[in-house]
Order: C-alpha cells, then sequence, then structure tokens
C-alpha cells in the first residue's frame, strides 16, 4: 500500500519526471559537446583518444543516470533514499568544479579569467544547461527529503478507495 501511494504522490511524481527530463538534457549536451570536440580535434588533423574531459560534467551526467535508474527501477523508501543521496552526490559535484574553477583563478593571480563570461567564471566550460541543472538538483533534493519524510507517516492509513478488501499486511484481494 505505501507503494501505490508513493506512486500517486504529486511530489514524488515531479521529483521522478523532472529528474528524467533532466538528466535527457544533460547526457545529450554533454555527449553532444564531447562528440562535437572530438570532431573538431580529428579535423584539425590530430589524432587522439575520445577521452572523458577533466570537468566534473561527466560525474554529473553520470549522477542523472543514476538517478533515473533509481527512481524507476527500485521500490519504496529505498528509491528515494538512493535519490537523496545521488542529488547530494550531483550538488557535492558542482561544489567541486566551482572549487577547480576558483584554483585556476588564484592560481592565475585574478579574480576572473580572461576572455569568459560570467558563467564560466563560476564553472570553466560550463553551459547555460548547468546553473538550470545545479538549480534542479537543489529543488529535486528537498523534494526527496520531503517524500522521504513523510513516507512514515502515511505508512497505516487503511484501505484506499478502490483497493478492496483483502488480508491486512498482504497482497491479497478478496
Amino acid at each position: 500500500m505505501t507503494q501505490q501511494y508513493l506512486e500517486n504522490r504529486t511530489p514524488y511524481l515531479w521529483l521522478k519526471w523532472v529528474t528524467t527530463l533532466m538528466a535527457i538534457a544533460y547526457a545529450l549536451m554533454f555527449f553532444g559537446r564531447l562528440i562535437a570536440n572530438r570532431a573538431t580535434f580529428h579535423a584539425s588533423g590530430l589524432d587522439g583518444d575520445l577521452a572523458v574531459p577533466g570537468s566534473p560534467q561527466a560525474m554529473i551526467a553520470l549522477c542523472f543516470v543514476m538517478l533515473v535508474l533509481s527512481l524507476w527501477f527500485l521500490k519504496g523508501r529505498a528509491k528515494v533514499a538512493v535519490t537523496g543521496v545521488l542529488y547530494l552526490a550531483l550538488l557535492g559535484f558542482f561544489v567541486y568544479w566551482w572549487r577547480l574553477t576558483s584554483e585556476i583563478k588564484a592560481s592565475i593571480g585574478r579574480s576572473v579569467i580572461p576572455h569568459t563570461d560570467r558563467l564560466d567564471n563560476v564553472w570553466i566550460g560550463s553551459t547555460m544547461l548547468d546553473p538550470i541543472a545545479f538549480l534542479v538538483g537543489i529543488v529535486m533534493l528537498v523534494i526527496a527529503a520531503e517524500v522521504l519524510l513523510t513516507m512514515g507517516s502515511t505508512k497505516n492509513h487503511g484501505p484506499q478507495i478502490g483497493h478492496g478488501a483483502g488480508l491486512p499486511g498482504t497482497n491479497t484481494r478478496i
């Protein structure tokens, strides 16, 4: 009954679908840029392997893919708990990326990196999708925490409309 209740809750549905759409957009952006950079590198006559760049975008994309897998395939409280941990990891990679950019600015002795825009001075090599992904990460972490905290209080509310009668604590229906 808790699983059916979880699947029909509006905050959970927002968590599931916004995460899925953000993961698709971020993965397409990341791999599109990776392939375009490889094509540019190859077109210039240089030969090299297709390597994941040193930016944390690869790990952010991986976190989004793992978030989608956990939201669609895990069950019950584990689903939301794993989602919360993965959103914390995702936000941690954004903080790590910000620290790397700050260290680059400190190593060149400037408060801004020359020939970059405002966004690249926060996360070097970022796109307009990155701040959106960061905000989505914060909002979805809050929603995951809210869903996880309210799951325990909704455990024994009795049968819901349309569920029919059955033996308590089992999945049998009469």
